[in-house]
């Protein structure tokens, strides 16, 4: 059955030889959509305005040469392919042309067959391409939502790390009332202080969590000492002041 006209690889055909542009289109329109034209130029005009799978093109041409325009069709439609017809039988032509951007290089007098297999192995390196490019954009992708969905873990943990350690002030404070809020004003001391230094926000992170734990080690201080009405002995002034090593 034959290739729906829609689904076919399109190809742009340019030669000024009409004899060439011709039998390349006849042989060639079987299996594909192709579109003949005379110039580098006209080539130019077309790749700005539609999309082509393909670009078959003469090398030597009136006005702009093949080589010449590769590079200008490869920034207009870098999906495209192109293969370069030539009859300069040299290996410098050729070199030349896959320099520029080719992706193979035909000599004249060509064998119709060798130009078919030309084509099927330059259309399957465009598949390959734009599959390579999918695949590509897609672990973009995946890696963005894993960064982002990473990214709110972390938020959560980080919050709930806060709430514990503000729970753990709260706690600290309910042992020692004379103490009443004071975590809560030596981070909001701490953080304008920091801020006035220019510390970054991972820097002043830092100083919040310090802040907050500066005086957690009361909570190893027996509520004997702690909350004492009455002055503490030497012996419970030394107590008191090892917590900030717990």
């Amino acid at each position: 059955m034959e290739e729906n006209e829609q689904t076919r690889p399109s190809l742009l055909i340019a030669d000024d030889e009409p004899e060439i542009r011709a039998v390349l289109e006849e042989f060639l329109c079987r299996r594909y959509d192709c579109t003949t034209i005379s110039s580098a130029e006209e080539a130019l005009a077309l790749l700005s305005t539609r999309s082509f799978d393909l670009v078959i093109s003469d090398i030597s041409m009136t006005g702009m040469s093949g080589l010449e325009m590769i590079p200008y069709g490869l920034n207009l439609a870098p999906d495209t392919v192109f293969i370069m017809i030539s009859g300069m039988q040299t290996i410098e032509s050729a070199i030349e042309a896959l320099r520029v951007g080719a992706f193979d290089y035909i000599m004249k007098p060509f064998d119709l067959e060798h130009v078919e297999l030309a084509v099927a192995r330059a259309l399957d390196h465009r598949s390959l391409l734009l599959s390579k490019r999918r695949y590509e954009s897609y672990l973009e992708e995946l890696v963005e939502q894993r960064t982002k969905a990473l990214d709110r873990a972390l938020d959560s943990l980080e919050d709930a790390y806060r709430s514990t350690l503000k729970a753990l002030a709260a706690a600290l404070e309910a042992r020692d009332h004379e103490t009443h809020g004071h975590s809560e004003r030596v981070v909001s001391f701490s953080l304008r202080l920091g801020r006035q230094l220019g510390l970054n926000e991972e820097q002043l992170r830092s100083l919040e969590f310090g802040a907050l734990l500066h005086d957690i080690g009361k909570i190893g201080v027996p509520d004997s000492i702690l909350r004492k009405p009455a002055a503490l002995t030497d012996n419970e002034w030394t107590r008191m002041r090892e917590h900030p090593l717990h």
